[in-house]
């Protein structure tokens, strides 16, 4: 099997969808190379909804943290305006992203041994 490495949604061997520059999740949307996907052993797999209840916690507790320290160190703006606010939550979404892949790699893959994760390209 292998999972979605943003959002840990599991496919089966042939399960995604692979487009013309690669594969897709229909869970997330996160498109890139199938060698970017995880293989994950069943007795590895882990309830994609943990990683979703970690994300929120990231995204909604952890975040509005991580936005006043970058405001008070002066890597984004405190404006206010829409532009500054857009800028500010996409940062955020970034941070919260990040870490949930982070995590996601970490949990499934503890020795930290990318290479016996990686998948193979469905072309070969």
């Amino acid at each position: 099997m292998v999972i979605c490495p943003r959002c840990a949604f599991p496919y089966t061997e042939g399960g995604y969808v692979v487009a013309e520059r690669g594969v897709s999740c229909s869970r997330c949307g996160w498109a890139g190379s199938s060698t970017e996907l995880l293989n994950v052993d069943e007795d590895q797999f882990v309830d994609p909804r943990a990683f979703d209840m970690f994300f929120e916690f990231l995204h909604k507790d952890i975040s509005p943290l991580i936005g006043r320290s970058l405001m008070q160190l002066g890597l984004v703006s405190e404006g206010r305006s829409p532009q500054e606010l857009k800028h500010l939550a996409e940062v955020l979404q970034d941070f919260s992203r990040a870490g949930l892949e982070a995590v996601i790699r970490k949990v499934l893959n503890p020795d930290g041994r990318d290479e016996d994760r990686t998948a193979v390209s469905p072309e070969g």
